[in-house]
């Protein structure tokens, strides 16, 4: 990866994909951010994602929120659905803009009707913020009441929400029979 990303004229794919060896390989994260910078110079909307991962985490460069959403949008303008996830994130977690759970939610609804599952635990997370239970107290009087009022949240969002519920329940196990009494 090294002598590819290093060829002249720069090749951008290998240099985004030496980028993510090196961040997630080697947490060298300094060196993988200037190998993302390579690649979106060099025309690979990936390397915008990249560096957009850089800048909100302030791993490699200083954090800079706002600079991570403008590189995130930059990526999606450019076709990079994966980027739906990470401008999800932002708006959830406030990094760089306002926390606002409705936007977040937006953009990670549309990377799950695209197919990514990774963006499941952000709604959860949105749901049970949502949710006026308090986890503690619903774990000790009963379960079937915290868990009666998630899964409402998902039942009033419509049948889109429910039947992406149960296709979760089932993948684990739910509905499934156990053999115990």
């Amino acid at each position: 990866c090294r002598q590819a990303a290093a060829a002249q004229p720069p090749r951008p794919r290998y240099a985004y994909l030496y980028g993510r060896v090196l961040w997630n390989g080697f947490q060298r994260y300094d060196e993988a951010a200037k190998q993302f910078a390579a690649a979106r110079e060099a025309g690979n909307p990936w390397g915008a994602l990249g560096l957009g991962v850089a800048y909100s985490s302030g791993y490699g460069v200083a954090q800079d929120g706002a600079r991570a959403m403008r590189l995130y949008r930059e990526a999606e303008a450019a076709g990079v659905k994966a980027a739906w996830q990470n401008i999800g994130w932002l708006y959830e977690s406030g990094t760089g803009v306002a926390v606002d759970a409705n936007e977040a939610a937006k953009w990670y609804r549309r990377a799950a009707d695209n197919g990514d599952i990774n963006v499941y635990p952000g709604l959860m997370r949105l749901a049970f913020k949502a949710t006026p239970v308090n986890l503690p107290e619903a774990l000790a009087t009963s379960c079937d009441t915290y868990f009666y009022n998630v899964g409402n949240r998902f039942y009033e969002g419509g049948a889109a929400e429910r039947s992406r519920l149960q296709q979760w329940a089932r993948k684990f196990g739910f509905g499934a029979p156990t053999g115990l009494d």
